[in-house]
């Protein structure tokens, strides 16, 4: 076996939460970056929820490549999991800025603070939502 097979085997022998959990661990702070980036860029032209929405357009490529391949190892349906993520995230995104928005606006906390509270209360919800929708196991036998 060599290198690299003993890792994947180690990696995909990992409970698929856990393998989330990495996986979306990266995604996080990459996910962040983006928005501190472009925060940092625009914040004084765009409002925080603009901001908010190009770091997702851009991170939810990411993410679900990572996803896909790493974390819930689904054949084929590219197109239609890509699809069914950009739709989970377009439910995820308006409770990521209602995090935002009272981390804010209620208890006065700078857009990069709110955006890093969120994005440590994001990724569970965001799990059941690609795992459920996204990425959900059709059953072969129903087609």
């Amino acid at each position: 076996m060599t290198f690299i097979r003993k890792i994947l085997h180690l990696w995909f022998s990992l409970p698929q939460f856990i393998r989330f959990i990495l996986v979306g661990g990266y995604n996080t702070v990459f996910g962040y970056a983006v928005f501190a980036l472009f925060y940092y860029l625009w914040g004084d032209y765009l409002h925080y929820a603009m901001v908010l929405l190009l770091s997702y357009i851009i991170g939810i490529l990411n993410n679900f490549v990572l996803f896909k391949i790493f974390v819930f190892r689904t054949a084929g349906n590219w197109l239609k999991e890509a699809i069914n993520t950009y739709i989970s995230y377009a439910f995820l995104y308006p409770i990521n800025y209602l995090l935002l928005f009272i981390t804010i606006n209620f208890y006065g906390l700078s857009a990069y603070v709110g955006q890093a509270i969120a994005a440590i209360i994001m990724p569970i919800i965001t799990y059941f939502v690609l795992k459920l929708f996204a990425f959900k196991k059709r059953d072969e036998s129903k087609k």
